[in-house]
């Protein structure tokens, strides 16, 4: 009798513990999804501070460039490239020395100061990014891996008629010129820099978006492509330049140029062809006088 009692002892014992480990089970798979949650909500929310830091940082800069903010690139007397946006920003994010020699050019050592530099600045780094940062045959030096999450509008505001002609010739097929484009057909349309009082005359700053995320497959080695100007280079355009994946909880983090920050989603910011320019550019400009609401709309 009392052996019998101790094996329905033991076999209880083993029942209940079973139930306690089901239960841990299902609690474990009840919560992980909110764990998961909880720890992308809080990068999305590291990435807005960011965003935040360089708005300000941008407007540190114009306070002390007569109103003048950075935006795509720009040509030096000797007619080479420097990554003007960044080089505005890193001045109000702690660093404090000149920044006239960090990038003057694309080849490899004249722009690896400021890639070591934008590297260490950890408000130019999305925690979310999944910077598939690696070396390849294609890129063989850790040093040209692409340091800078973010890429700002040099979008012309307001987009004149040449720049809508174009973007509607180039609607379906990779835009082959664009680089000619930006600098002999825009020219002062597109906006290296850009003067915000002026801007504020023709377009509501807090409407349009200034930074966004970047596309993880821009180039390593190009570090001038962290702006974009044209339809083409929209999350659904045929030469994505902002990100195309839903990166946070709603979408990606955009700064916009009143300061404030905001999530959207990527399908809301671009909705691709066939919508139409007008459709697919609210959020980053308006229409010049000269554009016909038939072209725009």
């Amino acid at each position: 009798m009392s052996k019998r009692r101790e094996t329905w002892t033991s076999a209880f014992t083993l029942i209940e513990l079973l139930v306690v480990v089901a239960i841990i089970g299902l609690l474990i798979s009840i919560l992980l999804p909110s764990l998961s949650r909880a720890k992308k909500q809080a990068k999305q929310l590291v990435g807005m501070t960011n965003l935040r830091s360089q708005g300000q940082a941008s407007f540190f800069y114009a306070e002390e460039h007569n109103g003048w903010i950075g935006g795509g690139i720009q040509s030096t007397p000797t007619d080479a490239e420097y990554s003007i946006y960044a080089l505005t920003v890193v001045k109000g994010l702690g660093f404090d020395d000149a920044t006239k020699d960090l990038f003057t050019g694309q080849a490899p050592h004249q722009q690896r100061r400021l890639r070591r530099l934008l590297g260490k600045i950890s408000q130019l780094q999305c925690p979310e990014n999944p910077e598939p940062k690696q070396i390849s045959p294609n890129n063989p030096n850790p040093e040209l891996l692409q340091p800078l999450d973010y890429i700002s509008s040099a979008m012309p505001i307001p987009y004149p008629q040449a720049v809508v002609a174009y973007d509607r010739a180039n609607a379906n097929a990779a835009p082959a010129g664009e680089g000619r484009f930006r600098g002999e057909s825009i020219g002062d349309d597109y906006a290296g820099v850009r003067k915000l009082d002026k801007m504020a005359l023709v377009a509501n700053p807090a409407a349009l978006i200034f930074v966004s995320e970047v596309n993880t497959l821009l180039s390593d080695m190009e570090m001038r492509y962290h702006h974009f100007f044209l339809t083409s280079q929209l999350p659904f355009g045929v030469h994505p330049r902002i990100a195309t994946d839903q990166r946070h909880p709603g979408g990606l983090n955009n700064l916009f140029f009143d300061g404030h920050v905001d999530t959207i989603a990527v399908r809301a910011m671009d909705p691709g062809w066939p919508h139409s320019i007008g459709e697919r550019l609210r959020l980053f400009t308006v229409p010049a006088a000269d554009v016909p609401e038939s072209e725009w709309n």
